[in-house]
């Protein structure tokens, strides 16, 4: 380390596509010599600090729920704007869930303060219109309750009949506003039809309310649930073509 610094190149490609902010920490440990440390730069023989990776456009929202007015849960709630050639239908609750109403917000009571329960979760579906497939990215939305508390998350699809995790995490910070979600969902691919995307809630906490949980709507500081990715027309496929060459050989 002395005069000039050794080169690092550490691999963050684990992180994958995000949104928003990244911060990075560096942290250096079992120091001997002197105890500062830091970044040498080129003028004296090191590397200047850089971030490589790559800036993509991001995909389009699908399909948008406003949250706005005072909802009750009992009643699914209609989408608001879909994208040309997709349909999309109602933000509803399970039938293993309570209702409750809030302002700009759908909540449901009964949620699990343990173990994830398969039978309690918030639905809704998109569709490809015909001739057309949805290449799904992600799903935004923010969770919320009345009372602070903190929650784990899960989103799966009826793709392979909800069984496998498309992406999981934990909010910690749900009163107010609510705390955004950023669901990557790319694994669910390329899909003509419709696809149904549940959002299950378990090992909720907090002093008051803990098994309340719901979306938070932009009208209160949240975002309303949107469904993101790119609509193509579906290419015809070339399979066709060898079964008929071999029908006219035989």
């Amino acid at each position: 380390f002395l005069n000039e610094s050794d080169h690092f190149t550490p691999d963050i490609s684990v992180l994958g596509r995000q949104l928003g902010t990244v911060t990075f920490r560096f942290y250096a440990f079992n120091v001997t010599g002197f105890n500062s440390r830091g970044f040498w730069g080129s003028p004296v023989n090191g590397v200047d600090l850089h971030v490589w990776g790559e800036v993509l456009v991001a995909p389009p929202s699908l399909a948008e729920w406003e949250l706005a007015g005072t909802i009750d849960s009992a009643t699914p709630l209609a989408v608001t704007t879909t994208t040309a050639e997709v349909t999309a239908g109602n933000l509803e609750k399970s039938p293993a869930l309570g209702n409750a109403n809030f302002a700009s917000a759908f909540v449901a009571t009964g949620w699990p303060t343990n173990a994830l329960d398969l039978s309690k979760y918030l639905s809704f579906t998109t569709t490809a219109n015909a001739g057309f497939e949805i290449d799904y990215d992600r799903l935004e939305f923010s969770l919320y309750n009345s009372n602070s508390g903190t929650a784990e998350w899960q989103v799966r699809s009826s793709v392979d009949g909800f069984s496998s995790i498309l992406d999981s995490g934990k909010v910690f910070s749900i009163v107010v506003d609510g705390e955004d979600v950023s669901a990557h969902v790319e694994a669910v691919g390329t899909h003509e039809g419709s696809v149904e995307f549940r959002v299950y809630l378990f090992k909720n906490t907090g002093s008051s309310n803990p098994d309340r949980r719901g979306f938070r709507g932009t009208p209160q500081g949240g975002i309303d649930l949107n469904v993101f990715g790119a609509v193509n027309e579906v290419t015809p496929s070339d399979t066709a073509t060898p079964a008929r060459i071999t029908q006219l050989l035989q």
